[in-house]
């Protein structure tokens, strides 16, 4: 029980700051009027002073200044969670008042306590203790608020065709790293990476859905259905005549450009033939079969016609 209301404050060697003792003896003189009892840091003085004429009995609380902590189970925290903020509080003398500044506007008058964020940004939380005697220390603590997380997944292509390699790809923004991600593919395939290439065996429709965790336990999830079409037959290709040939590169263009080196030689051969002479017009010459004929002025030859039926001469022997 305090008899006089006087308190003081303790600095390093020295008491100093007692207050109502205008009508006492200097601080130093307590201690040899009376009896000092430790109480955390704190001391109650027992003792006398004088006061005019007269002495007056008194009681003196001198503490230290108390020493004030403040902080939080996160440093970084995504847009709406909470976040538990502590305060700590030694020396100085009890009973303790509390108040939070938590930098957006919000304050509390507990010394510990939960908080969510509504925005994102730098925050820099206060915590003011006030001890018995008056005296008010300050601890600060800085939280990160992200944005909140934001999640989507796609493949390319679609619809899909089997066999073939499906892209399996996911956009994500806000969130705290680092990161954990889960696929379901729909076909009884897992997946634990940001993005992938996954081939569909059979044709149909697959239920596709993607998850990701941040390292606040905060989720977010994305779903969607692939549709896989069945891969095309051999047959229905090349022999059957359905299959087409690009006429600006590979086989076509060489296609191409032989077709047009053999309409240059046909060309060429009709300028060549259309440039050789002519026969002249008229009737052909008739063929004379004798040996010759006779010369102008004589009359018709009177030799008598050959005997084939006789044998020809022989050759002498």
């Amino acid at each position: 029980m305090l008899l006089e209301g006087l308190t003081g404050e303790y600095t390093p060697g020295t008491w100093a700051n007692v207050t109502g003792l205008t009508a006492g003896p200097p601080v130093l003189n307590i201690f040899s009027a009376g009896t000092v009892v430790g109480l955390d840091d704190s001391f109650l003085a027992i003792g006398v002073y004088r006061s005019g004429s007269s002495y007056a009995f008194a009681t003196w609380l001198l503490s230290a200044p108390p020493k004030v902590s403040a902080s939080a189970d996160h440093a970084v925290v995504d847009q709406g969670s909470s976040v538990i903020f502590s305060g700590a509080v030694s020396l100085g003398s009890a009973p303790y008042t509390y108040r939070w500044n938590f930098g957006d506007g919000s304050t509390a008058a507990t010394r510990s306590g939960a908080h969510a964020f509504a925005h994102p940004g730098t925050y820099a939380a206060n915590l003011t203790v006030t001890d018995f005697v008056g005296h008010s220390v300050t601890a600060s603590v800085i939280v990160v608020v992200n944005p909140p997380l934001s999640f989507s997944a796609s493949a390319t292509p679609t619809p899909a065709t089997a066999n073939p390699t499906v892209a399996l790809a996911s956009t994500l923004s806000g969130g705290t790293p680092p990161f954990t991600y889960r696929w379901t593919l729909g076909d009884a395939s897992t997946a634990t990476t940001a993005s992938l290439g996954h081939i569909y065996a059979k044709a149909g429709n697959f239920s596709v859905v993607a998850n990701v965790t941040d390292a606040l336990g905060q989720s977010a999830s994305s779903a969607f259905t692939l549709q896989v079409n069945a891969a095309p037959h051999p047959s229905s290709t090349g022999s059957s005549g359905s299959s087409s040939v690009s006429l600006t590169s590979g086989t076509g263009l060489y296609l191409l450009l032989g077709i047009v080196l053999l309409a240059v030689v046909v060309v060429a051969l009709a300028v060549m033939l259309a440039r050789r002479p002519k026969s002249p017009p008229g009737p052909p010459a008739q063929y004379q079969s004798s040996p010759g004929a006779p010369p102008p002025g004589a009359g018709p030859s009177t030799a008598p016609p050959p005997n084939w039926s006789e044998a020809p001469p022989q050759p002498p022997r």
